[in-house]
């Protein structure tokens, strides 16, 4: 048998085997094909996102980011001090509703701890609600934590939704968070975001903008609350366990 024959009979077996063994390969094809589409459309929509820009932030900008990402989904926010914070990096107010955001810029999933912290700020802040939110994603271990504590959790994919959502590219987030600084109501514009009909968590009644704006920028003394004028007077807060 000289070499043009062995190439025909290694042609014929080829032949035969994708004519009469399709059920075979087609499946296996279309599998690699569409693991190949879905990855390509995965990394564009991360690109498009902007995702890998704030992968680069540090963990002070990443909070600073999260409290524009907030503000523009028509949530009132307040920073807590970057350092003895209580385990929150936000307080997030919408609906009449408060909520603890611990904020977790990591290069790796974040784990129990962060879950663990998110709930003592929620009692600590007497908020009704408690989020984690992380450029990356959770343990195991972390969710099955937060599912048993009602913690909200926002990782990777979640905010790559809101950022294509809210068309974040990377000038905006740059001019954002270098823009916001440490202060945590810096303007009447943001004033007036907080809560055009804010009202006294102890007696109902409406509050200005710029009262409930006064409260929420100190929730060392409020908690993350908002109080009129008349009540500011008689709030110390954190109140004393047990009272």
């Amino acid at each position: 048998m000289d070499l043009m024959d062995s190439i025909k009979l290694v042609a014929d077996g080829f032949w035969f085997f994708f004519t009469f063994f399709w059920f075979l390969w087609v499946p296996t094809l279309l599998l690699f094909l569409i693991q190949v589409a879905f990855k390509l459309y995965k990394n564009a929509r991360l690109a498009k996102s902007g995702i890998a820009e704030l992968d680069n932030l540090g963990g002070e900008d990443f909070e600073k980011y999260l409290e524009i990402l907030f503000r523009k989904l028509d949530y009132s926010v307040t920073r807590t001090p970057f350092q003895g914070d209580y385990g929150a990096d936000l307080v997030v107010q919408k609906a009449g509703t408060q909520t603890v955001v611990q904020a977790k810029r990591y290069n790796r999933r974040v784990g129990v701890k962060a879950i663990q912290e998110a709930v003592a700020a929620k009692e600590y802040y007497r908020c009704a609600k408690a989020m984690v939110v992380t450029n990356n994603y959770y343990s195991q271990q972390a969710k099955k934590l937060a599912a048993a504590n009602n913690v909200e959790l926002w990782d990777r994919d979640k905010l790559v939704t809101l950022l294509l959502a809210e068309q974040q590219p990377l000038v905006a987030i740059e001019s954002a968070v270098s823009s916001t600084g440490n202060a945590l109501v810096t303007s009447e514009k943001a004033a007036q975001s907080t809560s055009a009909s804010a009202h006294c968590t102890t007696c109902g009644k409406a509050i200005s903008p710029q009262v409930s704006s006064y409260c929420l920028s100190h929730p060392e003394r409020f908690g993350g609350r908002v109080y009129c004028y008349e009540h500011q007077k008689t709030v110390r807060y954190p109140a004393k366990r047990g009272a």
